[in-house]
């Protein structure tokens, strides 16, 4: 980066098709104009004649912060106070959620690369503009601030199971505990809440958002796809970058699984279990238990079919599929489970654990679940 005074506006456009080209193209003079990839660097270059504005951006920084030449720079100027705003366009219109129409949002994720890459070099607030919108992104924790959080120590990664009425959960309240989606439903019960909350699935994301929104209490942290942050504004909020598929398919047509237990990106595995397994790697966790995990939901051939998804209801069940009733009560929907994609998603977790020196054993009575080596819950304390 060349310039080194003045008071300049960021813009950042990630792919080489932008769809705002020309508000990009017509920034004013003070602005830096940023680039994701060499490609696009020197397509726009070429448009401008190697206009000096263009920065280009190497790589996004890894987990503490700036440390290759452009991103030092920029988080130079900004603590000179040398950027006024940053702006960050979004090759999305608005479009209605799959499970909530009424609701309209752009698709950010697509840029996730370019605002994580804003967030570590101190550029906030972040305005987000697409082709008929623009939103200033609200502020929330970014997944590098927990790398490392937990280093050496054991964690609970705990599901929803009835198996969860047939053991003490309250020896948990002293526990470092990942939880999810109606997991608040035991709180009063069990006497504590639990120290991290995650959601992943879209039909419980959109149709039944405020359920958590009034079910958590602010002081737990939550994990939230972020797909949703123009949508969910729970206090605490991490919205996380998730990739809910790479591209790669077996000749069986499952997904091919990926682990990360970096902040740049985590990957879906049929699962919540299987993100809250990564969080866990993420902040540094030596011993992972798993409870809950009964692997077995009895469900029938009644469920409903659409283009999209196929979902069941209580109804469809033929034995207790959580640990409480009221999680699937008022004819609640929910997308069907894949359990032989989940347990490849595991194996691909149990390889990366053993492969790290990382324990993971599952600790579930009766489970269903047989990828991890399993250990009694009593023998836990």
């Amino acid at each position: 980066m060349s310039m080194d005074s003045g008071i300049y506006d960021v813009i950042a456009a990630g792919k080489e098709d932008i769809y705002l080209l020309d508000k990009f193209l017509d920034a004013p003079a003070n602005s830096l104009l940023i680039v994701t990839r060499p490609q696009d660097r020197k397509v726009i270059s070429q448009l401008l004649t190697d206009d000096p504005r263009i920065a280009q951006v190497l790589a996004a920084d890894e987990p503490t912060g700036p440390r290759r030449r452009d991103g030092l720079a920029l988080k130079s100027m900004v603590d000179r106070g040398l950027v006024k705003s940053s702006s960050l366009l979004v090759d999305s219109t608005l479009q209605p959620l799959r499970f909530n129409q009424q609701f309209l949002q752009p698709n950010p994720a697509m840029s996730y690369d370019l605002y994580r890459y804003l967030r570590l070099n101190k550029c906030t607030p972040i305005k987000g503009i697409g082709p008929n919108w623009e939103e200033v992104f609200q502020d929330f924790t970014m997944l590098e601030e927990f790398v490392d959080r937990h280093r050496g120590e054991r964690a609970f990664v705990i599901g929803n199971g009835p198996s969860l009425n047939n053991i003490d959960m309250r020896l948990l309240k002293d526990e470092i505990t990942f939880g999810s989606n109606r997991c608040f439903l035991g709180f009063d019960e069990w006497g504590h809440d639990f120290t991290y909350w995650g959601i992943e699935d879209r039909l419980q994301i959109e149709r039944y958002y405020e359920e958590y929104e009034s079910g958590l209490s602010p002081e737990i942290t939550k994990f939230v796809p972020f797909d949703y942050v123009c949508y969910a504004h729970m206090p605490n909020t991490c919205f996380f970058p998730l990739q809910y598929g790479n591209g790669q398919v077996y000749p069986d047509k499952l997904n091919f699984p990926i682990f990360s237990s970096h902040p740049r990106q985590l990957y879906h595995g049929f699962t919540i279990t299987y993100s809250l397994i990564q969080l866990a790697a993420l902040m540094g966790i030596k011993e992972i238990y798993l409870i809950g995990i009964d692997h077995s939901y009895g469900l029938g051939a009644r469920v409903v079919k659409s283009k999209r998804d196929a979902t069941w209801n209580a109804a469809d069940a033929g034995i207790a599929t959580h640990f409480n009733s009221s999680y699937t009560s008022g004819k609640k929907e929910f997308v069907k489970p894949r359990p032989v994609n989940a347990e490849t998603s595991y194996a691909c977790a149990r390889q990366w654990c053993a492969y790290n020196d990382v324990t993971i054993k599952n600790a579930t009575p009766g489970t269903h679940l047989d990828v991890f080596d399993q250990i009694a819950y009593s023998d836990l304390f």
